[in-house]
């Protein structure tokens, strides 16, 4: 404390009357706090203070701690300073030595920055005193020690030599000197006396020269008021200090008794009323000294007293929990270290918070401000973040619209894992124990569902709609296994609070929060918060569960809160050993965990992070048919890379187990094959499995399905074939009689000379190589042949450059017929068959043609030539087909369906086409100029690209069209790709208006009418090709 310049201290309360200046009393529970009144020896009391010989006890006096029995002062208005025997006497009640080196004596009140540099400021007072006792100096159980103002002139004065002393004059004396930790005295010793009669107290406290915590051992204060800062008596309302020496209460200082700031700077109030121990800063934790004075630290020890071994590259989490002492503890790594993936913690938590760049920061729940810890999500975007507690790992949301996230460590910003790449884009994320919940839309603000997300791999297992649209932010509720959304934000408006139903997705209603909403999530303190938007500004709101009603706390200094979750938060009642360990070693380390009052207790630790042994999927192979193709992926649980092998047994020939898991191939023998797969990841763990691949016969098909006619007395010759036996193979015939003058080779070919009319049924059977069996029934009628004539006789000439179209009819004979060219044709003219096909093409240009029956494509051979197409349209009337490039590009070709070989320069047109079907001789096409923009109905040259407008068609995108020329009606499909499923919709070729049909329930990429008249639709991408 900072005294006046005529060496009077800081005063109790005026409430306290002035007792005699030789003795006052305080409640202390028989506690006597004694002063003295002398400037000599002849003025020494000797009936009620210091006796001869030091170390009278103070009567009735019983505690658990060292106390300040007695204190010598000097006569307020004494004008010499003399032989003075101001003094102070401690005294130790317990049964107990104590030791001394870490008690200090003051009577200065700025002590609490002790700890911060080691020495008290003593603010330029003269009189003020600041002593340590010396190292190694000790009080035995219930002695008295005195500690003289000036040692020599205690001897002079009293007779007998202190046991210590701060300061001394010339002369002789046994005294052990106490070391001066005071900095800024006003004036030197002895220019002045110290303790007076006046307003005045004096501290014993002590430091453990370590911790950030001073406690007040005893104090004792004596004379009137004076100033405003006096201290300030304790009631028995605001005693919290515990049990105290003696059968009365002493709590004679209230911390608290005067608002902030009405003491002198250097004392560190604490806000509760919670004492006189003191530290830097407010205090905020209960005292547990007891009395006055500090207890000794209890024991501490941790349990569990050893730790599980930890399998490598799984979830790890260790609660440990200290055996007594004052939460919250602070839990430290001493020596050694952690296994790499595993981390130290205090289970309290605290609110983070990240904006749509990914950057991380906490959040004071009083205020709403944000501070940023300095760390970043390692996508550098983030819609929303999640912690687990389980496995210490928190998980990224890339920024709104991405199909991405990665797991990180919250407190340092560190990948844990790499990119995975999830089934939609998450916006809301939410642990429900170890599970990770998360709400989804596929796109902008289009609806949203409840999904199941795997952090590790990206893996979606969708739930069900919400009936909402994009949820930003999600809160579970463990005691009432609820979980809470919030929807709204940036365009879709003003918030609602929700709730969703784990089982089905679905969503209801609570109420409106009143806000644009980025984030949800229950803080610390388990109330529910909602994080603002880039619309509403990054503000922080509390949210009442009960109705949605929001309350504004404060803005974060962020300006979007794109996530919120509960995470570390430092020292709490236990600490946490969790994470995923990556690397197998053994690990030794010591854990120290550290009280509230600095006690601390540790614990020597080690974890063996084992390896696991791994687990290979699937667990069985499904039976293949001999020539299938066999796909399967292997896959392991431990850490990538890993290498498979081949340990046991053996696959079938024509099938291969690559290093990478693959088992691929096409099994040419029939038989049940054992073998055993091994497999070793990253850090040498092992694993094994042993499959059986079984190899079955499949019934072999004859081709061709039906044979010829055969002209009598003509020659004939057909070749059979099984296109899915092993060869070699061999044909006989099963039954039946093959026509006369016909043989069967067993190789498959059927040759000879017809010589008898009619119709001749039989059965071909075809064994392979593996056994495997096949037959098929035939007929072959026998027939005399008509004479048949083509019309017309002769051909008109063509143009250069021109289309040419001329239809040759026969006379006679069965169709359908087969045409054929003796001679060379004009360059660019070709004779076909009238019948036709249904052909298809992939994005990349590859052209097929489709099977009606089962939907399978065959691969022409061939691609367009522009080597992507969105679609392809063939002109019956010029032989030639049209192919428009990519999707979102402006230009087509002209090419040969049939060979793929280009037939003119590629053109520019004026949009980017999706579907295109002749009527009669114009090729019309539906176009969008954006990619979702709406869609119009054109005419297109594809000559020269010229596009002519018919008009919008009302709808997005229309990705195929389809001419019935019997009812004259244009069809079109819409729909596809991030537009859903479409609608089947007619178009009205003067206006181009789409009428819609009806949904046709896939996502559809083309449209057109088969040889059978039927209408045909190909999927797309999402869809996945089907027909």
């Amino acid at each position: 404390m900072r005294k006046p310049l005529f060496a009077l201290c800081v005063s109790v309360l005026a409430t306290i009357a002035l007792l005699s200046p030789a003795r006052a009393q305080f409640g202390s529970g028989g506690h006597d706090e004694t002063t003295e009144d002398f400037n000599s020896a002849t003025a020494w009391n000797a009936g009620t203070g210091q006796p001869a010989t030091p170390g009278t006890v103070p009567p009735g006096v019983t505690g658990t701690h060292l106390m300040i029995s007695e204190v010598g002062v000097r006569g307020l208005n004494t004008a010499t300073l003399g032989d003075s025997t101001e003094f102070i006497e401690i005294y130790n009640p317990t049964n107990s030595s104590v030791d001394l080196s870490n008690f200090y004596i003051s009577d200065a009140n700025a002590y609490s920055a002790l700890p911060r540099t080691g020495l008290i400021d003593l603010g330029g007072i003269i009189t003020d005193f600041a002593f340590r006792f010396p190292f190694n100096s000790s009080i035995g159980p219930h002695q008295t020690k005195v500690i003289a103002i000036d040692g020599v002139r205690y001897r002079r004065g009293a007779g007998v030599d202190a046991d210590f002393m701060l300061f001394f004059t010339p002369g002789t004396t046994t005294a052990t000197r106490m070391v001066n930790v005071a900095t800024n005295k006003g004036l030197n010793y002895p220019g002045f006396g110290s303790l007076t009669n006046g307003g005045e107290f004096v501290w014993l406290f002590f430091w453990d020269g370590n911790s950030d915590l001073v406690c007040d051992v005893d104090m004792v204060y004596w004379g009137t008021p004076l100033g405003s800062n006096a201290p300030v008596l304790k009631t028995a309302a605001t005693c919290q200090d515990g049990g105290d020496p003696g059968p009365t209460p002493s709590c004679y200082r209230n911390d608290a008794g005067y608002p902030a700031g009405t003491l002198t700077a250097g004392l560190a109030l604490p806000a509760n009323g919670d004492g006189t121990r003191q530290r830097i800063g407010p205090e905020a934790e209960a005292v547990t000294s007891g009395g006055n004075g500090c207890l000794a630290c209890p024991t501490i020890t941790i349990s569990p007293s050893s730790l599980p071994a930890a399998p490598v590259n799984h979830v790890y989490h260790q609660v440990l929990t200290p055996s007594a002492g004052n939460p919250p503890f602070v839990f430290t790594v001493q020596a050694g270290s952690l296994p790499p993936g595993l981390k130290l913690s205090g289970s309290g938590t605290i609110l983070y918070g990240c904006d749509p760049n990914g950057t991380i920061f906490t959040i004071d729940l009083s205020s709403g401000v944000g501070t940023a810890t300095g760390v970043y999500a390692p996508t550098y975007s983030a819609t929303e973040i999640e912690h687990d507690f389980l496995s210490g790992a928190a998980f990224v949301q890339s920024r709104d619209g991405a199909f991405s996230g990665q797991r990180f460590d919250i407190q340092s910003g560190a990948a844990l894992g790499p990119v995975v790449y999830s089934g939609g884009s998450f916006q809301g994320l939410e642990y429900v124990d170890s599970t990770l919940y998360g709400t989804f839309n596929t796109s902008g603000q289009g609806p949203s569902s409840l999904a199941i997300l795997d952090p590790a791999t990206g893996g979606t297992t969708v739930i069900g709609p919400t009936g909402r649209g994009p949820i930003s932010g999600l809160a579970y509720d463990a005691g009432s296994g609820t979980l809470y959304g919030i929807d709204g934000g940036g365009s879709s408006g003003a918030a609602r609070l929700l709730t969703l139903n784990l089982s089905s997705g679905a969503a209801t209603v609570i109420g409106p929060t009143g806000f644009t909403a980025g984030s949800l999530e229950f803080g610390p303190d388990g109330k529910l918060y909602g994080g603002g938007d880039a619309i509403n500004g990054g503000h922080l709101y509390r949210i009442d569960p009960a109705t949605g009603g929001a309350t504004l706390i404060g803005t974060t200094g962020f300006y979007s809160v794109s996530g919120l979750t509960l995470g570390p938060g430092g020292a709490g009642a236990a600490g946490v050993i969790s994470g995923i360990p990556n690397a197998a070693g053994s690990y030794g380390f010591t854990v120290k965990a550290t009280d509230a009052n600095g006690c601390a207790g540790t614990i020597d630790y080690k974890i063996d992070v084992i390896c696991p042994t791994l687990t290979i999927t699937p667990p069985a192979l499904a039976p293949v048919l001999v020539g299938d193709l066999v796909n399967v992926s292997l896959a392991a649980d431990g850490t990538p890379p890993y290498t498979f092998e081949l340990t046991a047994g053996s696959l079938p020939s024509g099938v291969a187990l690559y290093s990478s898991g693959q088992i691929y191939g096409n099994p040419t023998a029939v038989g049940s094959f054992p073998f055993t797969v091994s497999v070793t990841d990253a850090n040498g763990c092992h694993g094994s499995i042993a499959y059986k691949l079984d190899v079955s016969c499949r019934t072999l098909t004859i081709q061709p399905a039906t044979l010829p006619n055969a002209p009598y007395g003509v020659p004939y010759n057909v070749a059979l074939t099984a296109p899915n036996a092993i060869p070699p193979v061999v044909f006989d015939t099963k039954t039946g009689s093959l026509p006369t003058g016909l043989t069967l080779d067993p190789g498959g070919t059927l040759s000879g000379t017809p010589t008898a009319t009619g119709s001749f049924g039989f059965t071909i059977s075809v064994t392979d190589s593996n056994g495997c069996r096949g037959t098929r029934d035939y007929k072959i009628n026998v027939i005399v042949c008509p004479s048949i004539t083509i019309s017309p006789p002769s051909l008109p000439p063509g143009v250069a450059k021109e289309p040419y179209h001329q239809v040759l009819t026969p006379s006679a004979g069965t169709p359908p017929f087969v045409f054929t060219a003796k001679d060379s044709m004009p360059p660019g003219i070709r004779i076909t068959g009238s019948g036709t096909v249904l052909y298809g093409c992939d994005p990349g240009g590859a052209i097929f043609t489709v099977d009606l029956a089962t939907g399978a494509g065959t691969y022409a051979g061939y691609y367009a030539p522009t080597f992507n197409a969105t679609e392809i349209e063939y002109d019956f009337l010029s032989g030639e087909a049209f192919v428009q490039g990519r999707d979102g590009t402006f230009y087509g070709q002209r090419f040969d369906i049939q060979s793929g070989a280009a037939l003119g320069p590629t053109v520019y047109d004026g949009a980017s086409f999706q579907g295109l079907e002749y009527a009669g001789s114009t090729l019309y096409g539906t176009s969008v100029a954006g990619s979702g923009g709406p869609s119009a109905l054109s005419i297109l040259d594809p000559m020269t690209g010229l596009t002519t407008a018919i008009g919008p068609t009302g709808r997005g995108p229309i990705s195929g069209l389809a001419y019935d020329a019997g009812s004259a009606t244009m069809y079109g499909i819409d729909g596809g790709g991030r537009f859903g499923p479409g609608s089947l919709v007619t178009l009205d070729l003067s206006t181009g208006a789409a009428t819609v049909v009806g949904p046709t329930g896939i996502t559809a990429g083309s449209l057109e009418f088969g040889p059978d008249g039927n209408l045909y639709a190909g999927g797309d991408a999402i869809n996945g090709g089907h027909l």
